[in-house]
């Protein structure tokens, strides 16, 4: 890639909902790409969209 003159790349990854397997992989991703590259960005696009209010014991004692 650099060896044909470009200096960015841009990798997208999704998944239903944005908010659990892609945030996973991007950040694993992330990780992997700052330790053999110099400059690296990370964006969450939807992760705001959807909070989440509770957790799974909630769910497990029917409290949502």
């Amino acid at each position: 890639y650099r060896e044909e003159g470009k200096r960015r790349l841009m990798i997208a990854i999704g998944c239903t909902g944005g908010m659990h397997r892609s945030v996973f992989v991007t950040e694993k991703l992330g990780q992997y790409l700052k330790r053999k590259h110099a400059r690296v960005s990370i964006e969450h696009r939807d992760l705001h969209r959807n909070p989440v209010e509770h957790d799974a014991n909630d769910i497990m004692e029917g409290k949502v």
